[in-house]
């Protein structure tokens, strides 16, 4: 596949991953080679290790959260198409936002770890952390420090827990800009058949 870097070296994950979603896209454009029998193997194997996580009474936030459409488009195109100009050999910011439909981002919250996972149309990528559960935390809202590995960097983020009456929400907040997400309520081997059926290629990195 395609991979097309265009941020400074030093960036925020949410902006890593503005552009990185827009990578993919680029690469959907240009279209995906057949899955091999070893590659398919895998990516189903990646899909496990991202989508099976152990339930954990003591810590409420655990689990696999995928992030609102709304919080999603808001990103992309405060990030990456509020300056962005296509190239000749471009596609144009109304075709990049009608590929962007197909753009999933998941959270995987388990014990002091977190990753992110973002999937185009049948592309994607993965970005993982570090969480520390802040001394404010209590029942029903649990805050934590994140830091996220980057290759050439780390980025410092908060994520929130809240359980509410209308049910349960998970943030990621990074500098001014909000990721909300709700609980995933597919089982690990539905979303595992799903995604690992879907996606052809990764982006080649394990960290953003």
């Amino acid at each position: 596949m395609i991979f097309i870097e265009k941020q400074p070296s030093r960036t925020g994950v949410i902006h890593r991953i503005a552009y990185i979603a827009i990578a993919l896209c680029f690469a959907v454009a240009c279209g995906g080679k057949k899955k091999s029998p070893g590659m398919q193997e895998k990516i189903r194997a990646a899909m496990s290790q991202f989508f099976l996580v152990v339930p954990n009474p003591k810590m409420a936030a655990t689990g696999i959260w995928v992030a609102d459409a709304a919080s999603v488009t808001a990103m992309i195109e405060k990030k990456y198409l509020a300056n962005y100009v296509a190239k000749p050999d471009e596609p144009q910011a109304n075709e990049i936002r009608e590929r962007l439909k197909s753009l999933k981002i998941f959270f995987r919250v388990e014990g002091n770890s977190i990753a992110m996972l973002s999937i185009v149309a049948d592309s994607f990528g993965v970005s993982d952390g570090r969480l520390t559960r802040r001394n404010d935390s209590r029942a029903g809202a649990e805050n934590f420090d994140a830091l996220m590995r980057g290759k050439q960097d780390t980025q410092q983020a908060l994520v929130r827990y809240r359980k509410e009456k209308t049910g349960e929400r998970l943030e990621y907040v990074e500098g001014n800009f909000t990721l909300g997400a709700l609980r995933e309520t597919r089982s690990a081997a539905e979303l595992v058949d799903e995604y690992s059926n879907q996606v052809r290629s990764g982006t080649g990195l394990t960290q953003y």
